[in-house]
């Protein structure tokens, strides 16, 4: 999280990969699902909003 402040996550085009906004549409922090499922694969790139 890059701040306390109050938000939601919303999808992104990574399907393992949700950014948490504030009522602004501001990313305010990210989350990675499943992350160690990557293990062994190329980096996942994704650009938040």
């Amino acid at each position: 999280m890059f701040s306390d402040a109050r938000g939601y996550f919303r999808e992104t085009a990574q399907e393992q990969v949700m950014e948490k906004v504030d009522e602004k549409g501001t990313v305010i922090g990210f989350s990675v699902l499943h992350a160690s499922t990557f293990r062994g694969q190329k980096p996942v790139e994704i650009t938040l909003s």
